[in-house]
């Protein structure tokens, strides 16, 4: 889904963490559905609720 904000943040060499701000809920629901089926080259991609 659209995305409003993306903010990146590194953690040593190879770490990231990314919050990310969709426009709609249904973005989330779909990002949450995916977490750790998605692979950014051999990185696994985990995706948590957080807080506003």
């Amino acid at each position: 889904g659209p995305i409003e904000h993306i903010d990146l943040i590194r953690s040593g060499g190879y770490g990231s963490t990314a919050y990310v701000t969709f426009k709609e809920p249904y973005a989330l629901e779909t990002a949450v559905l995916l977490s750790g089926g998605y692979h950014c080259g051999s990185a696994s991609v985990h995706i948590s609720l957080g807080t506003a």
